[in-house]
């Protein structure tokens, strides 16, 4: 599993202080709990497997935790971040995939829209 607010360690719920690069004045958290976030965001991390196949396993490797927790977790000031893991195409699938192979793209694709859907069920 990748972000979802019911997650016991959810990579994406860190401390959202932040520092100023030109100043270096840290800026604390807003204090918030997610029932005050009035929207889900669904966010689809980008192509992190290094893994040697064209499809990398649905798995939250240390790549996948990293882009949720430099990326995906910024967004949970406003909103419940939900980002799934899905068998994305790997860093040496691309080639095959931008070339005209269809299927590792169908398959990331159809992983995504997967669990999009199964987030709403109780």
């Amino acid at each position: 599993m990748g972000c979802s607010p019911g997650l016991t360690s959810d990579p994406c719920d860190l401390p959202s202080d932040a520092t100023d690069l030109l100043t270096g004045e840290i800026q604390p958290p807003t204090a918030d709990s997610a029932t005050d976030r009035p929207v889900d965001c669904f966010y689809l991390y980008p192509t992190v497997s290094n893994q040697v196949a064209i499809s990398a396993d649905p798995a939250a490797s240390p790549e996948v935790q990293s882009i949720a927790r430099f990326q995906a977790a910024r967004f949970s000031d406003i909103c419940r971040v939900f980002a799934p893991v899905y068998r994305q195409v790997s860093l040496p699938g691309m080639v095959p995939a931008l070339g005209g192979l269809d299927g590792p793209l169908d398959l990331a694709y159809s992983d995504s829209r997967e669990r999009e859907s199964a987030r709403f069920l109780p």
